[in-house]
């Protein structure tokens, strides 16, 4: 039965830790797709969202070609507004 206890102290540990990791996580001065994923990760689909949601059109279009499964070309991406790539970006990460 200590064991079991031990387990689950080593659980809670873990989470603890895990959410003081995301509270340090800041947002690069680039943010690519590896960092988006770990975000995920980390803290799900609204806190990636929140996060893109500060970044110019520009680093938007340059995250969403890092995106071949989005199924944009590049034609696409260059004319797209910021709603547009932060619906298709959501639907992304929702559907992971």
């Amino acid at each position: 039965m200590q064991a079991l206890g031990m387990i689950e102290t080593k659980g809670a540990l873990a989470a603890v830790e895990a959410a003081e990791h995301l509270e340090t996580m800041e947002q690069p001065e680039m943010v690519t797709r590896q960092w988006c994923d770990r975000l995920y990760e980390a803290s799900g689909t609204e806190a990636v969202m929140e996060a893109l949601e500060n970044l110019q059109v520009v680093q938007l279009r340059k995250l969403a070609r890092s995106y071949p499964e989005l199924g944009t070309s590049g034609r696409e991406l260059s004319r797209a507004n910021r709603s547009g790539l932060l619906e298709k970006l959501r639907a992304w990460y929702e559907g992971k």
